[in-house]
This record gives C-alpha cells, structure tokens and sequence, in this order.
C-alpha cells in the first residue's frame, strides 16, 4: 500500500513538470521578437499587460512670460528728479539665438518705470534677452543680457549708467541727429511740444536746442 502511494506521487510530481515544461515550450515558440505572444503583450511572460500597446507620453514646454517691468531714464530733464517719463521703443532680442520681439508705445512713469504686457498670443520663452529701448525723442540705446522667467523682476538698466539721448525729432525716425531734427525743434521753440521738449520743463526752449545740439551727428545703436 505505501509503494502504491509512493508512485502515485512521483506520478503526479512527473505529470505537473512536464505540463511547466510544455507550458515554457510552447509559450517560447508563440513568442515572438516584439515580445507578444499571438499578438498581446505579456508582462511576466505569463500574464497580458493592463495597458499593452499604448504609446509613451512625452511632456514638453517652456515657462511663458506674461509681464516684463524695467526702469530707464532719458537724459537732462528739468527738474532732474521724477521726471523721466517718456514712450518708449522696446525691443528684447533672446542672448542666445538671437530671436527679437518688438513692443511699441510703452508709456514709463515719472519714475521712469514701464511695464510690458506679454500678449498670449506672441509668448516669450523664459532666458536671457539683451534690451534695446528707444525714447519719444531720443536715440536708440543696446542695455546689457538680463533674465527673464515668470517672476517679472523688476530690470533697472539705469544701473548700468546709460541714459536715453535726446533730439531725434524729425518726422522720420533714423536713429541719427542731424540738420533734419534741428529744423522741427527749431519750429517747436516756444510751444508746449511734448516731441521737442527734450528737457521737460514745459517749454521747447534754447536748453532743448543745446541739448540736441549737444547729441549732434551722434548714432543710436
């Protein structure tokens, strides 16, 4: 009786290896280099994925910039104190690959403070960008690499000790004080002119002529 139930269980033993063995064999055979087998994916080559054949997600993006704020101050104002409003040309050009974007009639305070609101619809990427600012009545000036990301810090390029200079008044803007300026402030003298008032005293006067004549011949950047 016990050598019958001896056998019984080396012949069960025998019987469920050969059934693994078969299993291993067959599933190896179906399988095949993409790792499915008869088209499914299979995790621990004995049960199917949950989420067989989806693609891998890839995330990617840049960090929008919705507002820049910055301080200039245009040259010889009188008083030389708050009062270093003007309209300003703002172009910020990436330090990097070079791509510019323009903002134009960007009003600053008597403190000089402007702010540029970023439209959604022409989203500056956060980096470094090189500032080239403009007055009403003044030359275009290249300011140093500042960054910018979501924070809006607050860029003083007065720290750097350049002013915006005065006198380009012409009709055309050239970036270039020349004879053609001199005639429309020439034509401003004595008028409340917000163009030829170069010092903000309310008045185009002959300190406005001397300070265009002091810029004379003289580029903007």
């Amino acid at each position: 009786m016990h050598a019958k139930k001896t056998a019984l269980k080396l012949f069960v033993f025998a019987a469920g290896a050969l059934f693994f063995i078969a299993s291993v064999l067959l599933i190896g055979f179906l399988k095949d280099p993409s790792g499915t087998i008869l088209g499914t994916v299979w995790c621990n080559g004995v049960s199917p994925c949950d989420n067989a054949g989806e693609p891998a997600v890839t995330v990617s993006g840049f960090i929008r910039i919705s507002q820049i704020n910055f301080t200039v101050y245009p040259e010889k104002r009188e008083p030389a104190v708050n009062n270093w409003d003007t309209i300003a040309g703002v172009v910020i050009e990436n330090c990097t690959t070079l791509n510019q974007f323009t903002y134009n009639n960007i009003a600053t305070d008597t403190a000089g403070y402007g702010t540029i609101n970023v439209p959604i619809a022409n989203p500056v990427p956060d980096g470094d960008y090189r500032f080239f600012i403009r007055g009403y009545s003044h030359l275009n000036e290249e300011f140093n690499c500042y960054t910018l990301d979501t924070v809006s810090p607050d860029i003083d390029l007065y720290l750097e000790g350049k002013e915006l200079l005065a006198g380009e008044t012409s009709n055309t803007y050239d970036n270039y004080i020349n004879s053609l300026d001199m005639s429309v402030l020439i034509g401003d003298l004595f008028t409340g002119s917000y163009l030829s008032d170069l010092n903000q005293d309310s008045e185009v006067n002959g300190l406005d002529f001397g300070n265009q004549i002091y810029n004379l011949f003289v580029s903007g950047d």
